[in-house]
């Protein structure tokens, strides 16, 4: 059964993606999907690998000090 969250959380997707194609009429949601895999794991390998250098670039002030701080933990 599906639950009024899960329609409601259905219909924000449908909508971003309808107002993206609206920008751009060649958007693919799939392409959108690989290519934040992509940047997500250069993120955590950078990440696991104590590249501060590489964090310091891609972070805001808020998130970088705590990265900062679990990688030094480590």
């Amino acid at each position: 059964m599906v639950s009024v969250k899960d329609k409601v959380a259905e219909k924000r997707w449908e909508k971003a993606i309808l107002m993206m194609r609206r920008y751009d009429p060649e958007f693919e949601f799939e392409a959108l999907t690989f290519e934040a895999e992509e940047i997500f794991k250069e993120f955590y390998c950078n990440y696991l690998s104590g590249n501060t250098a590489f964090l310091e670039l891609v972070c805001g002030t808020t998130v970088l000090p705590l990265l900062k701080a679990m990688i030094e933990l480590r």
